[in-house]
């Protein structure tokens, strides 16, 4: 029995261990779960703290890509226009030229005819005046007529589409609903109102014109589909120049017209006057190589770079652009360049050959010989019954002329 009671004291004993074991647990779970408590507190705060710096950073980068995109939307520089026309011109523009010219031209002189009458080949008096070699010529070696007379009519083109006002958009308006008004004459509206404007103040119609170009963006926004058909006619009209033009060849065109649009576009918007000229301003001017405002080509040695000073433009192949820059007054101050005009000039050596042949009139001589022949000792007669002398002064005369007729 004694045994018995021993075992259950330790048994008890054992329990109260376990029991104080246990209640030492149980005050560390609850130590635990406490500390989570305080641990789930934190994170909850931290989660409100990093949403509450989400939302900075968010705020932050939105007014930052805000500010880019501002930047990004702001009127081209000076500096940049000129870098877009050129890449324009000297890229996409001169390729499709290269690939699509003829090596010569179809029907030359019916083709001259019309684009004389449309100003890309120079007929002024003055110019027409030239000797031959010195006009440009439809059939000038490797191909280069079509070249060049491609390039005029392309650039003319696209300077008469979208560069002679702001408003060729207004082309693609539905106007039919209007009575009486044809949707061709929109745009001349237009037109005649910023004129109108400008009348009472430039300021002013430049203003009207940059809300009337961005109105106008809203209602008929511009895409490829409004310059297929331009780019399909221009294919028609100048076919002549033109070799067999795929589909490839059109579309890649019509992007030509698209691109040149959307720089025009943001032209307009600016608060400038733009102008672009042509034949008209350099058909009676003599070129020269320091203009600021054509260049010619810079191809050839320098003595046919050196032949071109001075001779008449027969074919502006790229046209001149200028800005001017309304100042805070609303009145144009000087013009800035855009685009330097690029003129055909012909760098052939002038001909020899004189419109008129050289006649040497021995009757003025007459007198001179008749006084010699007196020095003579009693030669008399006419120039037939003279001396030798004479006759080798005669030759030494028409020598002296055909080496100056030479040299002209």
């Amino acid at each position: 029995m004694r045994a018995i009671s021993s075992q259950l004291q330790d048994e008890k004993s054992k329990v109260k261990t376990i029991s104080s074991q246990l209640k030492d647990e149980k005050s560390k779970v609850e130590a635990v779960s406490s500390q989570l408590k305080d641990e789930k507190a934190k994170v909850a705060e931290l989660q409100k703290y990093i949403e509450k710096n989400e939302k900075v950073v968010t705020k932050a980068h939105e007014t930052h890509v805000s500010s880019l995109s501002k930047s990004v939307s702001r009127p081209f520089t000076d500096d940049m226009i000129k870098d877009e026309l050129k890449r324009f011109y000297e890229n996409d523009f001169l390729s499709w030229c290269g690939d699509l010219g003829t090596m010569e031209v179809d029907e030359p002189e019916k083709a001259k005819e019309k684009l004389q009458s449309m100003g890309i080949i120079n007929n002024c008096k003055s110019y027409m005046n030239e000797p031959a070699n010195l006009q440009f010529s439809m059939d000038l070696p490797d191909g280069k007529s079509p070249m060049v007379l491609l390039q005029a009519v392309l650039s003319q083109t696209l300077c008469d589409t979208f560069l002679r006002d702001a408003y060729f958009l207004a082309d693609g308006m539905e106007m039919s609903k209007v009575p009486g008004q044809d949707h061709a004459d929109s745009r001349r509206l237009l037109k005649e109102v910023e004129d109108m404007l400008c009348k009472v103040d430039k300021s002013f119609g430049v203003d009207w014109r940059i809300q009337t170009v961005q109105s106008l963006e809203k209602a008929t926004p511009f895409n490829l589909h409004l310059v297929q058909n331009k780019a399909k006619t221009f294919t028609q009209e100048f076919h002549f120049l033109l070799k067999e033009v795929d589909d490839q060849a059109l579309k890649d065109l019509s992007q030509l017209f698209f691109d040149f649009g959307n720089l025009a576009l943001k032209f307009w918007k600016m608060r400038t006057v733009i102008k672009t000229h042509g034949l008209v301003r350099f058909a009676e001017q003599r070129f020269d190589a320091e203009s600021p405002f054509i260049e010619a080509d810079v191809v050839g040695s320098p003595d046919a770079r050196r032949r071109r000073q001075g001779r008449y433009v027969g074919v502006v192949v790229r046209p001149l652009i200028v800005s001017e820059p309304l100042g805070q007054d609303g009145d144009a101050s000087e013009e800035i360049v855009w685009l330097k005009a690029a003129g055909w000039v012909s760098d052939f050596e002038e001909s020899v050959d004189t419109p008129a042949k050289t006649v040497i009139d021995d009757s003025d001589s007459d007198g001179d010989d008749d006084g010699n022949s007196e020095d003579d000792g009693g030669d008399s007669g006419s120039d037939d019954d003279s001396g030798g002398g004479s006759d080798d002064e005669d030759v030494m005369r028409m020598m002296m002329t055909m080496m100056m007729t030479m040299t002209l």
